[in-house]
């Protein structure tokens, strides 16, 4: 993941809340199984709704298996 800003000097990267939020969302849904490819199309949902109603239909495929 890009970190939002790096330091010249130290070479020092910051991350932001945001951008913690956002890796902790792919941690968890790569533990889900889910491909990269998902995950990228998860990432850019702008509603949560459509998030959440993602991850139920990705939860019901995986109990399927």
């Amino acid at each position: 993941m890009k970190p939002s800003k790096k330091d010249e000097w130290t070479n020092y990267r910051y991350y932001t809340e945001q951008d913690i939020v956002r890796l902790n969302t792919v941690r968890a849904l790569q533990l889900m199984d889910l491909p990269l490819k998902e995950i990228k199309k998860v990432l850019e949902y702008d509603n949560l709704e459509k998030i959440v109603d993602f991850l139920a239909q990705a939860e019901k495929r995986r109990t399927k298996k």
